[in-house]
């Protein structure tokens, strides 16, 4: 499911001996055998299509980012530039809780914002889930490191507001 969502799907068992085939008729040495979404793996792997070896599939396919992100991410800034600042903290508290819930699958009401995330059960996988969860519902790209930072779900839900809004939740000089 994580590989899914990073955009490798699974292929058949037919389809894979068909491209082995074609491989050992080739006579290459190392082969992987993928059916990919090279659109969203880019949007999930940014930084790896900087290297030599993805660089031309980072170059084609037009953007690697289709807008739609930046759409969920504006949609979310929109309605919270309509709230006041509790409000703001309560609306990304729950959808960080329903990423999260969606992510552990259990419901959003056995989640305990003010308890650590290693205590929720969050493996390394999770984490990762949990990352693209976030990037493709609410348009945040946070790094599993910025994930790990936050000592709860509170917290992390304030990194993300933070990172949707920019600067207009950083406080204002007087």
């Amino acid at each position: 499911r994580v590989l899914d969502q990073e955009g490798i799907k699974g292929i058949s068992s037919e389809a894979a001996l068909q491209a082995f085939e074609r491989a050992i008729a080739i006579g290459h040495q190392q082969v992987g055998i993928f059916d990919i979404d090279w659109q969203r793996w880019r949007e999930s792997n940014p930084k790896a299509t900087e290297s030599f070896m993805f660089s031309e599939l980072a170059s084609t396919g037009g953007s690697s980012r289709d807008g739609s992100i930046d759409s969920i991410a504006a949609e979310h800034v929109r309605r919270m530039m309509q709230m006041d600042e509790s409000e703001r903290s309560e609306y990304t508290l729950n959808l960080m809780k329903k990423r999260l819930s969606e992510v552990l699958k259990i419901g959003m009401e056995n989640i305990d914002s003010q308890q650590s995330l290693d205590n929720l059960g969050i493996d390394s996988l999770l984490l990762l889930e949990l990352a693209i969860n976030i990037r493709n519902e609410i348009g945040v790209q946070l790094s599993t490191m910025d994930i790990l930072k936050a000592s709860n779900l509170a917290d992390l839900s304030e990194v993300v507001a933070s990172k949707l809004l920019g600067s207009e939740l950083s406080p204002q000089p007087a």
